[in-house]
């Protein structure tokens, strides 16, 4: 059996170290900030398990992520 994480938790380790848990004025539920390559951020993900893009450039691959 492996000991190497999935892509999936990998992401998760990420978002988690970079934002934390918050929750920000244009969203009042706790979220974990996910950012593209250049830092921005393009969605959020919740811990229900829903990623909802901002609908900003770059956020369009995030869609088939929603629970």
């Amino acid at each position: 059996m492996s000991n190497e994480k999935s892509m999936a938790q990998i992401a998760l380790e990420k978002f988690q170290k970079e934002s934390g848990w918050h929750s920000s004025p244009s969203d009042s539920n706790e979220h974990l900030s996910i950012k593209n390559a250049d830092g921005k951020v393009i969605g959020h993900s919740y811990s229900d398990g829903i990623i909802k893009g901002t609908n900003e450039k770059g956020s369009g691959a995030l869609s088939w992520l929603l629970k």
